[in-house]
């Protein structure tokens, strides 16, 4: 069965549309040189927070990081590096930032 979700063109569609966005921020990680996986967002924008009304107290509108993409290769799943993705992203920002 033929998915239009998993399309090339749709991939750089939600790339596009997070990486437009002012707190758009992406991590890759590589091993020896290949790319081994990578995580992308931005905060989430106002409105599409559905999940919103089940949190008390809820978040400040507007400052919610909602992670939008999060790939490993093959080689490196059961690694532990998606979750090192995950966290290393949404991470508060550090001194430098």
């Amino acid at each position: 069965m033929h998915d239009p979700f998993h399309q090339t063109e749709k991939f750089a569609w939600f790339v596009d549309h997070w990486g437009a966005r002012p707190s758009f921020d992406c991590l890759i990680a590589f091993d020896t040189g290949q790319p081994a996986g990578f995580a992308y967002g931005a905060t989430a924008a106002l409105g599409r927070e559905t999940w919103r009304e089940h949190l008390s107290p809820t978040p400040t509108p507007g400052t919610t990081f909602a992670l939008s993409e999060l790939m490993v290769r093959p080689k490196w799943r059961g690694t532990g590096l998606a979750q090192q993705l995950h966290n290393t992203l949404l991470a508060p920002p550090g001194p430098s930032s």
